[in-house]
Order: structure tokens, then C-alpha cells, then sequence
């Protein structure tokens, strides 16, 4: 036998490849497609009441059992993660009110304490303001100009109207 010969008994990789896309995909393809055509065919054809309302049965079951049914069991650990996480932050908002109610007390107190302090301030620093306006009124004849000295005394004056009896704004 010559190399030509044996050539001609073997096949090429490519037919192959055909011959068996053929046998093992597109064969098995179109007799479930030509089955469900078929089938549906069958069902929607009849003309008798009874037979549609069992055949709907049957196809509601079917939904459930192929449809339903897997789409549950694939959603159930989503499910899970999602209770799973509901309570998680349950548990941790119970867990940190306390806490967080002490700090907000906390909190309350050292703003009334710095308001306490702050308004402490503000009288020692008004009447310190008023024990030296005298020499400051003094220490402004020294001065250069005299809109500067001007401009002082009105400010004073509008900050001894302002002010009440007591010193306070």
C-alpha cells in the first residue's frame, strides 16, 4: 500500500469532527425540540374543557416542582444571610445603647460645664473691661490721632448702654 492509499482510508480530523457534531449535538437537539413541540402541540390542540383544566394542573405542578422549588433552595442561603444579618444588628444595636446613652450624657454635661465656664469668662472679662476703661480713656490722650481716640469712646459708650446694672450683656 502506498502513502496515497492509506491517505484515502483515513479521514481527516475535520470530517470527523462534523460527523460526530452532528451524532452528538445537533441530533439530540432537534428530537427535544421536535418532543416539546410535540408535546405542546398535544396539550394546546385538544378542545375539551376537562382536558385543558388537567392539563393546566399538571403544568402548575410542573412549574412548581422544576421552577419554584430549585429557585427556593437557591435563594434559601441568601435567605439565611439576610435573617442572619437582621439579627446581628439587632443584637448589636441592644449591645451599644447604654453605652452610647452614657456617652450622650456625658456629653450634655461637659457642654453645660464649658457654658458654665465660658460665661465665668465673660464676666470676669467684662468687668476687668470696666475696672480699666478709665485708663484706658486716660492712656488714649497720648495718642496720635484723634478719630482713633474718637472711635473708643464710642465704643465705650455703646458698651455701657448695652450692658446692664450688673455688668452683664
Amino acid at each position: 500500500m502506498s502513502s496515497q492509499d492509506t491517505a484515502q482510508l483515513r479521514e481527516t480530523g475535520e470530517r470527523i469532527h462534523r460527523r460526530e457534531m452532528r451524532w452528538q449535538i445537533w441530533l439530540p437537539f432537534w428530537v427535544a425540540f421536535a418532543l416539546v413541540i410535540i408535546g405542546f402541540s398535544a396539550i394546546a390542540l385538544q378542545s375539551d374543557p376537562i382536558w385543558r383544566i388537567r392539563s393546566g394542573a399538571i403544568a402548575d405542578w410542573m412549574m412548581s416542582v422544576m421552577c419554584l422549588i430549585p429557585l427556593s433552595l437557591c435563594l434559601l442561603p441568601l435567605y439565611m444571610s439576610v435573617m442572619f444579618g437582621i439579627w446581628g444588628m439587632n443584637r448589636l444595636h441592644a449591645s451599644t445603647e447604654r453605652p452610647l446613652r452614657r456617652l450622650e450624657n456625658l456629653s450634655a454635661t461637659a457642654a453645660d460645664h464649658i457654658e458654665q465656664g465660658s460665661e465665668f469668662v465673660k464676666k470676669r472679662v467684662t468687668g476687668f473691661d470696666n475696672r480699666i476703661a478709665p485708663l484706658m480713656k486716660a492712656m488714649n490722650t497720648f495718642d496720635d490721632n484723634p478719630t482713633i481716640e474718637h472711635h473708643n469712646e464710642k465704643t465705650n459708650e455703646t458698651n455701657t448702654l448695652t450692658e446692664g446694672n450688673d455688668g452683664s450683656v
